[in-house]
């Protein structure tokens, strides 16, 4: 017959239980504190109701956004207000080598971004405009140079920030769709958790 469990060998147990309860609880709560796909904070929702105005002055005929939540949310407002619908694309929501285990798809998903953003380019339409965050928005950053002309193509790469949005002018040559210029404009949203700073008083 096995030995009962003496005192030491019970609070031994209960103390390797209690580790691997704590443990998995902290997992939990970093998952928790950050999410796969977050949502827009307070200071991203402003800024989204900021760039109705700006989005509404290049006159978009159609809108296109992945189906993350900061991608679709950051649209809602302009959407609201009369700026037109928008079209959800499932190969833009997919991380691009982001997750575990998604190195072997990475190249097949970059090229379903690159190939969505090249027949936008290609497509003879007026103002197009897409939302996308993350490893897919750098990867049509990358197919819109690809199409530019020298002047873009030696530039730098465009950086956004937050509350930015790129512009490309295309136009339609005999070759091809052609990037003739890219630029960047953004909202002045202030954040309320940034503290103003005061003037210092001389005397």
């Amino acid at each position: 017959p096995r030995p009962a469990p003496t005192p030491a060998m019970v609070a031994s147990a209960a103390a390797r239980r209690a580790a691997q309860v704590e443990r998995a609880s902290s997992l939990t709560a970093e998952a928790a504190a950050h999410p796969a796909d977050p949502p827009l904070g307070r200071f991203g929702v402003r800024q989204s109701f900021d760039l109705i105005d700006l989005l509404s002055a290049f006159g978009v005929d159609r809108a296109f956004a992945s189906p993350s939540a900061r991608a679709r949310q950051v649209l809602a407002p302009w959407a609201a207000v009369g700026g037109g619908s928008v079209t959800l694309v499932e190969a833009l929501g997919v991380p691009v080598g982001d997750e575990a285990g998604a190195d072997k798809d990475a190249d097949a998903r970059a090229g379903r971004v690159r190939a969505f953003a090249a027949q936008r380019l290609r497509e003879q339409a007026g103002a197009t405009l897409l939302s996308v965050t993350g490893a897919a928005r750098d990867l049509i950053v990358e197919e819109i140079r690809a199409y530019g002309s020298s002047t873009i193509v030696g530039a730098s790469p465009v950086s956004l920030g937050h509350g930015q949005i790129m512009v490309a002018h295309v136009e339609q040559g005999t070759d091809g769709p052609v990037v003739v210029a890219v630029e960047t404009h953004s909202v002045t949203t202030k954040n309320p958790a940034v503290p103003t700073r005061r003037a210092s008083r001389r005397h």
